[in-house]
């Protein structure tokens, strides 16, 4: 029995010493950035925190060595010290995007002449490549001709890179179709209601699309709203997508911009949504309407209300059986008051805006009637 109680206490204090020579050595105690960073500016500097003083207080060297600092792929760039224990890398320039770099802490020797017992490493990546918005035009402004898609991303991107990884379809989404009251039936010509249900039907299709839409390269776009930049991709529609249609635009898992060789980790997309068809939706009272109150025809677009007067036939249908045409006035009518008008105009202007000359609510008087 005495032999084993002086074998336990032999392996104890064996234990011990090895316990008490690990709390004597070096080690690191942070370091970083470490994973997939968000943002650039978080690898502008690599830091190593120590357990222990690596330079005397007072004495810190202006010009650091750092032999046992080692990060791969190589990146030129200084170090110094934060205070006796924090040693930090800035490099020479801003890190490329889409890169990993891995970092090795091998060799240090502390103030006290202690050693780093293993290689510290961590690693790190800079931001990969994030679709971060989507803006559209009308080539030619008008709802009958190509769009222009304009994508903004989170770094410089080259068209060539993005090949096999961005694509653009159609997205199918609920739409409510306007419908035609019946006193309004009554009074529409057989052609004018099948223009109007093929008119429905054109959109039903559009919603329901779910093709791909192809693009190319843009040569020419509007660059004074939409300057050119690194981080710019213009692209421009093949096709004409009609209007109502939703856009999709999907950037895959993988996809890089024009510097790295790290691909965005999951896919991203946004959708562009293109202008409503244009319908009228009928006036915002229909019966026993006060006249004193502003009652505008709803439309699913903006117009202009002149433009809209000109396109507009109105009918007096007080007697249903013999409807008067309402002549539209080409001059604006003056107002018996003239300090009057003015006021009225003022606080028309205050409570509606510009629906008085382009919105997509227009009351009859706005449009000339």
């Amino acid at each position: 029995m005495g032999g084993v109680g002086r074998t336990a206490a032999g392996v104890a204090a064996a234990l011990l010493l090895a316990a008490g020579a690990a709390a004597q050595d070096l080690e690191v105690a942070g370091s970083g950035p470490s994973g997939a960073l968000s943002d650039r500016e978080q690898a502008r500097e690599v830091r190593v925190v120590f357990s222990e003083p690596m330079v005397a207080l007072g004495r810190i060297p202006k010009d650091v060595p750092a032999p046992f600092f080692r990060i791969t792929p190589s990146v030129p760039g200084r170090f110094r010290w934060s205070g006796t224990r924090t040693l930090i890398f800035t490099p020479a320039a801003p890190l490329p995007f889409g890169t990993r770099y891995e970092v090795t802490v091998e060799g240090a020797v502390a103030l006290s002449g202690r050693r780093l017992a293993r290689a510290h490493r961590f690693s790190f990546t800079t931001p990969t490549l994030r679709l971060l918005r989507a803006s559209w035009y009308r080539q030619t402004r008008r709802y009958d001709s190509r769009v222009v898609l304009l994508l903004r991303f989170n770094q410089p991107v080259a068209r060539a890179r993005l090949a096999g990884h961005l694509q653009v379809a159609y997205q199918p989404h609920e739409w409510t179709p306007p419908v035609l009251p019946p006193e309004g039936l009554a009074l529409l010509a057989p052609a004018d209601v099948s223009g109007f249900q093929a008119k429905v039907a054109r959109v039903e299709g559009a919603v329901r699309a779910s093709s791909e839409v192809p693009v190319a390269a843009a040569r020419t776009w509007d660059q004074k709203a939409f300057p050119p930049a690194d981080d710019l991709l213009v692209l421009v529609t093949e096709g004409t997508p009609p209007t109502d249609a939703w856009l999709r635009v999907r950037l895959a898992a993988g996809a890089r911009g024009a510097q790295g060789d790290q691909g965005a980790g999951e896919p991203q997309e946004t959708t562009v949504k293109l202008e409503p068809t244009f319908f009228a939706e009928g006036f915002r009272c229909r019966q026993g309407c006060d006249p004193d109150h502003y009652n505008p025809l709803r439309l699913r677009s903006t117009v202009e209300a002149s433009a809209l007067g000109r396109a507009l036939g109105v009918k007096d249908v007080t007697d249903p059986a013999r409807p008067a045409r309402v002549p539209r006035r080409t001059k604006p009518a003056p107002p018996e008051d003239a300090e009057a008008g003015a006021l009225a105009a003022v606080a028309a202007a205050e409570e509606y805006g510009d629906a008085l000359d382009r919105s997509t609510d227009i009351a009859l008087e706005d449009a000339g009637f």
